[in-house]
């Protein structure tokens, strides 16, 4: 397995070079240097590819530290799916290690593979010789303690879908939660606080404890008040020890700050062993802030949770992941609804962490339950979308009709792959046929074995933002292939070849309602001009998220659109909509090193496919 070979100068893009092979192996060997590659989604499944099959012909490539590496590297960048490639390819080759297979049940659950996860926690946390020579007693009791608090995340989730349906069936939010959800709650509730029990250093198993208490005690409807509510002491402990190590780290920081480093070799070493001890502290920070605001809102003090709410947000450390991962404990399990902040405290402070998301992403990210919401109540809508300047209430109508027509691509055993949308057939062909079909990229569904996609036969499709339809939403399989062709010339201006990573297909059954309206001609250039791009990006559950971004350039084809906008794994195949609100391309890629379509020179940019390309290649 070649892994030096040196690329042309667009490998970084993934699209410019004329050899596909060795733009993989460009981005193999960026990723075992453990770096994050700039590579488009198909060359980076190709790459993944590569390595699966050195790990299972044993190659010296990658090593252990290398898999850890990759596997850490994925799930953090939230490619799940390619995480459980390389883990998979280790545990049928390899002696298995526990680090890596933490991750890949940690990948497993965010793709909702809860039974799977389970299984493969249950294997690792069995009785077994994990070569203590090589394996560090210290990392073995991590892993386990991770392992076991993982069996409570899989019990959580559990609850969680199981009352997912109270969100979109007709008594709503207010209905008794079924048994089976009972039992998760409970075992849940077990799980961590066993492990709390056994360190109370790990706190965010405390505070998970904490908020599916309090949620236990509210659907028993069981007063929360009390001072000797086991939730509310368990929160009071939390926000001690907490709070203690929060004045420590600052403490110690300004030691930091006013002390030097020593003349002697060990004064030097003693200064530089806490100066890391603090970097390490820090990492933990935005976490710790996070759960001293969750612990003051279990003790009914909203003040001090929108105070450490406030902090966490702010602190330079904290990740979009790490927003994302406390709005979805607010709304799950506080019930919290960002809609209606005067609701009660987890609203309020859902709603914050709403608004700093958009902010910070220029995003909306809407679920099932609140579009509804919007739909049903205008006057939520103009509440919380009146005044603003980048999502009014005019755009997030907007959404709100377009969005029943964007649809969600999984495989076969439910893992999501990407997005698409209806339209009608004769107006990609050039006819009268009012037929819907359903568009994408064929890197996301193929009868050509482009890497990472789904075959059609196992595709699976639904419309979750659907209004017209009940729960549970109807899954759509795919009938026939009317088109489909590879990604070629990602990147590259004015490309010659007919490839357009797009894939035009039937749906069975043959879905009803609007497809979406189609616009072959390029918005005009301008400073202010902007693109807006819906998807189902992955690990959100039942959402849409959309984007507003400044359009950049198009070819002279036009076969090219360039833009700028966050987008997210899962987000290929989303319709890129003009001002408006009419679909011009299909977003397909994006990149660091995007070579300009207007002039020399690359900038970051995300692409989309002009689908005045695919009309002119269908009438042709």
């Amino acid at each position: 397995m070649n892994m030096t070979h040196e690329g042309g100068d667009d490998a970084p893009g993934g699209g410019g070079h004329d050899d596909e092979g060795s733009i993989a192996q460009d981005a193999v060997a960026q990723l075992l240097k453990g770096e994050w590659t700039g590579s488009v989604e198909w060359v980076l499944a190709a790459a993944v590819q590569l390595l699966a099959a050195a790990i299972r012909a044993r190659c010296d490539e990658p090593d252990i530290q290398q898999a850890r590496t990759l596997v850490r590297l994925f799930n953090d960048r939230l490619h799940f799916e390619l995480t459980c490639q390389i883990a998979e390819a280790w545990q049928q080759s390899a002696p298995r290690d526990m680090t890596i297979g933490r991750r890949h049940a940690q990948a497993l659950i965010n793709l909702r593979e809860l039974d799977l996860a389970e299984g493969l926690i249950k294997e690792l946390l069995a009785p077994q010789d994990w070569h203590a020579a090589t394996v560090p007693a210290q990392t073995i009791a991590f892993e386990t303690t991770e392992l076991r608090g993982l069996l409570g995340r899989i019990a959580k989730d559990r609850f969680v879908r199981a009352t997912e349906r109270n969100d979109t069936e007709p008594q709503g939010a207010g209905a008794t939660p079924s048994p089976y959800a009972g039992e998760q709650l409970q075992t849940a509730i077990d799980r961590y606080r066993a492990e709390y029990d056994a360190d109370e250093t790990r706190y965010w198993h405390g505070i998970n404890t904490v908020a599916l208490l309090t949620r236990q005690q509210t659907e028993r409807a069981v007063p929360t008040g009390a001072p000797d509510n086991p939730a509310r002491t368990l929160a009071a402990r939390l926000v001690a020890m907490l709070s203690a190590k929060v004045d420590a780290h600052r403490d110690a920081g300004k030691a930091l700050e006013s002390s030097h480093p020593g003349s002697d070799a060990a004064a030097t070493q003693a200064w530089e062993s806490r100066q890391k001890q603090w970097v390490r502290d820090a990492g933990d920070m935005p976490w710790i802030l996070a759960t001293l605001s969750e612990a003051h809102l279990a003790l009914d003090d909203c003040d001090a949770a929108e105070l450490w709410l406030s902090r966490f947000i702010n602190l330079s450390g904290t990740r979009p992941f790490d927003l994302g991962a406390y709005a979805r404990q607010l709304v799950e399990i506080w019930r919290g609804d960002p809609l209606r902040p005067e609701k009660d405290c987890a609203s309020r402070l859902a709603h914050i962490l709403s608004l700093r998301q958009q902010a910070a992403t220029q995003g909306l990210a809407l679920s099932a339950a609140q579009a509804r919401d919007l739909r049903e109540h205008p006057g939520v809508l103009e509440k919380n979308f009146s005044g603003q300047s980048t999502f009014s209430v005019a755009t997030v109508r907007h959404v709100l009709r377009i969005c029943e027509a964007v649809g969600c691509v999984s495989s076969d055993i439910g893992r999501r792959i990407g997005t698409g949308f209806l339209i009608e057939r004769g107006k990609l062909w050039g006819d009268d046929s009012t037929e819907l079909v359903f568009v994408t990229n064929a890197h996301v569904i193929s009868d050509c074995a482009v890497p990472g996609s789904v075959a059609p036969k196992r595709a699976r499709i639904q419309f979750e933002m659907d209004s017209g339809r009940t729960a549970p939403q109807p899954e759509y399989r795919v009938g026939e292939v009317l088109y489909c062709t590879p990604p070629r010339g990602a990147f590259v201006p004015n490309y010659p070849g007919k490839e357009l990573d797009l894939c035009v297909v039937t749906l069975d059954p043959q879905p009803s309602g609007d497809g979406l309206e189609l616009n072959l001609a390029m918005p005009k250039l301008g400073p202010r001009t902007k693109v807006y791009v819906v998807g189902h990006p992955l690990g959100r559950g039942l959402q849409i998220s959309l984007h507003d971004s400044l359009l950049l350039a198009y070819d002279g084809i036009p076969r090219l659109i360039h833009y700028r906008t966050p987008t997210e794994p899962g987000s290929s195949g989303s319709p890129v909509f003009n001002e408006d609100w009419e679909v011009i391309g299909v977003h397909h890629a994006g990149t660091s090193t995007a070579r300009r379509l207007d002039q020399a020179g690359t900038y970051e940019a995300n692409e989309g496919i002009a689908l005045a390309a695919l009309c002119r290649t269908l009438k042709a």
